[in-house]
């Protein structure tokens, strides 16, 4: 949950800041052919969550030269990629110190399809959660206007 997380809060420090803002021509400063509004939205979410979580890339319109935006995605990087790996780690040591449960009717058996099903659709549901409705409601926003 962290990645989500870490690229949420910082879409929303550079939304909320002129510095941020700026880049994406939602403020007064505004350059020809920047966009404005719920594409200006997108392509900051685009941005950060790009930077947390892969490769760093951005949409055309975004200036991400600026020194706000290269000290947030420097502060937003490590956050986004080695603070879940660091969480695994702690996950994995409490997971090997526990003692075996009693196996019960009512178990749920980490083995098998209903495990894989079950387990698949919770990470597919959390990660839709996360990230769709501001990256949907930019592109529809942008859309209708």
């Amino acid at each position: 949950m962290r990645p989500p997380n870490s690229g949420a809060c910082t879409t929303t420090t550079a939304s909320a800041t002129p510095p941020g803002a700026v880049s994406s021509g939602r403020w007064t400063w505004r350059k020809p052919g920047c966009p404005t509004g719920a594409h200006g939205l997108t392509e900051l979410v685009y941005a950060y969550t790009s930077n947390t979580n892969s490769n760093g890339s951005a949409m055309a319109g975004f200036n991400g030269a600026t020194d706000f935006h290269n000290l947030l995605m420097a502060v937003a990087m490590p956050a986004g990629r080695y603070l879940p790996m660091v969480c695994v780690l702690a996950l994995a040591g409490r997971l090997a110190r526990q003692q075996p449960g009693v196996v019960t009717v009512g178990t749920l058996r980490a083995q098998g399809v209903d495990f894989v099903v079950l387990a698949t659709a919770a990470a597919v549901i959390l990660a839709l959660l996360n990230f769709l409705p501001a990256l949907s409601l930019g592109t529809i926003a942008d859309g209708l206007m």
